[in-house]
């Protein structure tokens, strides 16, 4: 990606690598890039294997409005801003997120539920943000300054 760009995906994305081969989201440039944005009309979309990376400074690295899954990759080197912000329940498992300010900010509707397993979180400021959604952290490791977040009332967490 060229740096201060952001990819949006209006349509549907579907990014299948591994982790000898991941598909790599990255920015040559030390400026980073803009992330991710997965609009409202792009559903269906998924990344396994993927890695997105040097995301420029107070950044987002994925941006989710439409249901989305996220799987065995890595968000890395978002200093001062978020790895993922979603609007809508998302998937997420076998991910490492490592050096962020914030690992998650979940921002729905309070009857949301994501479904979130064996996530890793190294080096994040903060690591979970919630607004009022039902959040199950399955098989988590988070090393993160300060852990969870919630900013509403009726918030839940279920380990």
């Amino acid at each position: 990606m060229q740096p201060t760009q952001q990819m949006t995906v209006a349509g549907q994305i579907e990014a299948k690598g591994n982790t000898v081969f991941p598909v790599r989201f990255i920015s040559p440039d030390e400026a980073g890039w803009e992330g991710i944005h997965i609009q409202s009309s792009a559903m269906g979309s998924r990344c396994v294997g993927c890695s997105l990376e040097n995301i420029r400074t107070s950044g987002v690295a994925l941006q989710v409005e439409a249901p989305f899954a996220f799987q065995s990759s890595f968000i890395r080197n978002v200093p001062g801003g978020t790895a993922i912000s979603s609007t809508v329940p998302i998937t997420l498992s076998h991910t490492v997120i490592d050096y962020v300010d914030t690992g998650l900010y979940l921002s729905g509707q309070p009857d949301q539920t994501h479904a979130i397993s064996h996530i890793t979180m190294n080096r994040c400021e903060q690591g979970v943000v919630n607004r009022g959604e039902i959040l199950n952290l399955d098989n988590s490791i988070m090393t993160t300054y300060h852990g969870l977040y919630y900013e509403q009332p009726g918030a839940g967490l279920y380990c």
